[in-house]
């Protein structure tokens, strides 16, 4: 993303996991919250207290014991491609930042079901009630 390396960009989102935690207020900058669904909202929790508990030295066997999960996922999820949705929308956040007041970012090649957002992305308005609202757009 935007010259970062995978590397680089995978530090910050471990950074910002073991600082904030399973916290999704990153979402609300994001047009209908990344249209997440429970599921997805419970994925990323688990994703981060995984990152949390192998960052402080944790077996991916142990991690994936304590969470309940299979050792296959915790093993895979720091891969770009079967990190969970909201995962990859963090990273988009930590590289686009906040986008102005009242607005939102939008992907704007954006597929049902699609777990990457595929970008690339948009501000758009909270709220459409004039022409000049999206004129700039």
């Amino acid at each position: 993303m935007m010259g970062e390396t995978f590397n680089e960009s995978h530090d910050k989102l471990v950074e910002h996991i073991l600082k904030y935690g399973d916290d999704l207020s990153f979402t609300k900058y994001f047009w209908k919250e990344c249209e997440a669904n429970e599921r997805e909202h419970e994925q990323y929790g688990r994703f981060a207290r995984a990152i949390y508990l192998s960052y402080r030295g944790m077996s991916n066997a142990k991690v994936a014991s304590a969470l309940n999960m299979s050792y296959s996922t915790v093993w895979t999820w720091p891969k770009p491609s079967q990190m969970p949705k909201l995962a990859h929308y963090l990273k988009v956040f930590l590289t686009l930042g906040k986008p102005c007041e009242r607005r939102v970012w939008l992907s704007v090649n954006n597929s049902p079901g699609q777990t990457v957002p595929l970008g690339p992305f948009v501000q758009v308005p909270l709220e459409i009630r004039m022409w000049e609202d999206i004129e700039s757009l």
